[in-house]
């Protein structure tokens, strides 16, 4: 038995911004993974959206809630955007190296669901920038990091979180947490349904009597690579890539995600053209270093 104050699942930028800020107030945190550490999640791949370029919120907030097809909490949706540039001004303090416009900001795009220019990124870059600075926070305020913890059961009393009973692979073993608070910050229902892996704090949860929220948002993407795993970072739309038939007829992809993902389903046999990418190609060498080696 090992007694934390903290128990945080998942080394997403969630779990590990949790438990760093946990730990830099006085928290003994221990975060684990069920998988490797810090293995990357390709939907960091994307950028931050901030409202840099705008005098308030409010535009960002009315998109998101507008691409959620109304469905979103919009107190939370209210609440992220409001602190987004201040986050993405906290990260670029830590280490994190955006893409910067010729006045020295932050450089904006436009990408599918926004109605203004405002997510800001480092290309290809963004899920290695992200994962490193916020892993540099854990180790700078003491968290204690562990791979190949598998969750086994939420341990509670009625409403009150006693701790988790998790099977630690390196060691062999069933292992009981202590804790005062546990955070589930893992994967959601979009891998589970997508992937098969991941879903540990969903189920941990739903076994404890918890109710489920949000099971009906689906992460998808038009830049998906056919018969792989493989997904190409939206910000090359952005940046001057092209969607179009393997023809060349171009493929209109709408104003949201959801149009896009609907648009490149329905075409013939959609391709991108990624020759238009001017000075920005510089930033996404790693995706044109990773296609040429799994696609040749």
């Amino acid at each position: 038995m090992e007694v934390w104050d903290v128990v945080v699942l998942g080394d997403g930028p969630a779990g590990l911004a949790a438990a760093a800020n946990a730990a830099k107030e006085g928290a003994n945190v221990l975060l684990i993974t069920p998988e490797s550490l810090g293995r990357r999640d390709p939907r960091m791949s994307d950028g931050l959206a901030a409202a840099i370029d705008e005098s308030t919120n409010r535009g960002h907030r009315e998109d998101t809630i507008r691409t959620g097809a109304f469905l979103s909490d919009q107190d939370i949706v209210a609440s992220v955007t409001s602190s987004a540039v201040r986050e993405a001004d906290l990260l670029e303090r830590r280490g994190v190296i955006f893409r910067r416009d010729l006045r020295g900001l932050p450089h904006v795009r436009r990408l599918p669901g926004h109605g203004q220019p405002r997510v800001v990124g480092s290309g290809d870059a963004d899920a290695r920038e992200l994962q490193q600075v916020l892993e540099e926070q854990c180790m700078r305020h003491g968290v204690v990091l562990r791979s190949d913890q598998v969750p086994l059961k939420l341990v509670h009393t009625g409403q009150r979180v006693q701790g988790l009973v998790v099977a630690d692979l390196t060691g062999g073993r069933v292992l009981g947490l202590q804790s005062k608070a546990v955070i589930l910050a893992d994967t959601g229902a979009s891998d589970v349904a997508t992937s098969g892996r991941g879903g540990h704090g969903l189920s941990l949860a739903l076994d404890a009597g918890l109710p489920l929220r949000n099971m009906e948002f689906l992460a998808s993407t038009p830049l998906g690579v056919r018969d792989t795993d493989m997904t190409l970072p939206l910000g090359l739309l952005a940046d001057g890539a092209q969607v179009c038939e393997a023809d060349g007829t171009p493929i209109e992809l709408g104003p949201d995600l959801t149009s896009a993902v609907d648009a490149v389903r329905t075409a013939k046999e959609a391709v991108i053209d990624l020759r238009n990418l001017g000075e920005a190609r510089p930033w996404y060498d790693a995706t044109f270093r990773l296609i040429a080696q799994r696609l040749g």
